[in-house]
């Protein structure tokens, strides 16, 4: 079964009902792709969260997701990634999101081809536009 670590614009985007993303999301609603998260975009989303309706949409995909915890070699390589590429504007999340791409061997679906180009000698990437 095909698996894919989503970034966390992939799910602001299908919550903003952005089609683009559809192709992706919709197989995990399926139950014919697994889709995993880091927990930094747990994180991420939790900061924008405005009420308890956002927060119950978010755990309802999450249930059909599976969560990926940040270990030691997830940090270690996050600071590796984001000591070499925080000058070209790679921010610390986007590296732990990389390295847990790299450390699960999971390709990533992101918007952000910005930061996540840096690394594509790193981590597999398949990106979308809006």
């Amino acid at each position: 079964m095909r698996e894919y670590l989503f970034d966390t614009t992939v799910l602001i985007d299908n919550f903003r009902g952005k089609a683009v993303v559809a192709p992706f999301v919709q197989p995990v609603l399926a139950g014919t792709v697994v889709a995993w998260f880091s927990v930094i975009t747990e994180a991420e989303l939790w900061a924008g969260i405005k009420n308890a309706s956002e927060q119950a949409r978010y755990e309802a995909l999450f249930a059909l997701m599976q969560r990926a915890p940040i270990n030691k070699r997830i940090a270690r390589l996050a600071g590796q990634y984001y000591g070499r590429h925080k000058t070209q504007g790679l921010g610390l999340p986007d590296a732990f999101i990389a390295a847990t791409a790299k450390i699960y061997r999971k390709p990533l679906v992101t918007r952000n081809a910005k930061h996540f180009e840096l690394l594509r000698d790193q981590i597999a990437c398949e990106f979308y536009t809006l």
